[in-house]
């Protein structure tokens, strides 16, 4: 990888930033060297914006990486779900999810950034997120309040 495509792929690649995490999760960690060799093939853009993933291919990465989906069998597809309620109970039996914000996740912010995290932890009040930075670093998010969920619409992006 370039150090070109370094940086594309730290401001694009949340998707496969998200899908390393929980290759890493369930202990299959692999490089962004690694996974841009293996699946460099599906960015939309890859000669501007390096890393850009559609979520199409999630289930077909997923399986490849052979992450889990619902009760531990090879994930066929992905299923977007907007209800907190239902993300927490699968969350809570175990499934991998990784959440698509359409609003900026900074405290406060109203403008529209649609970016891939992890779900880290929720309950009936609070919801936290692990997400990758822009400058290729990584963090978990403090907790938002549950109107988050709402406020910077998101959605649960679970494989089944």
């Amino acid at each position: 990888m370039t150090p070109e495509q370094e940086l594309q792929f730290n401001s694009y690649g949340c998707i496969p930033r998200s899908m390393m995490k929980l290759a890493e999760q369930v202990q299959k960690p692999m490089t962004k060297q690694e996974f841009c060799e293996r699946f460099g093939h599906r960015f939309h853009n890859p000669e501007k914006q390096y890393g850009l993933l559609n979520p199409d291919y999630i289930p077909e990465i997923a399986r490849e990486l052979k992450l889990p989906g619902e009760a531990g069998a090879p994930p066929q597809k992905l299923v977007w779900v907007s209800d907190y309620d239902k993300v927490a109970t699968l969350h809570r039996t175990g499934s991998k999810i990784m959440v698509a914000s359409h609003i900026d996740l900074n405290p406060g912010a109203t403008n529209e950034n649609n970016h891939c995290s992890v779900l880290h932890a929720i309950d009936a009040q609070y919801f936290t997120l692990w997400t990758s930075l822009q400058s290729g670093g990584e963090m978990i998010l403090p907790p938002f309040p549950r109107s988050a969920w709402a406020e910077k619409q998101c959605r649960g992006m679970v494989l089944i």
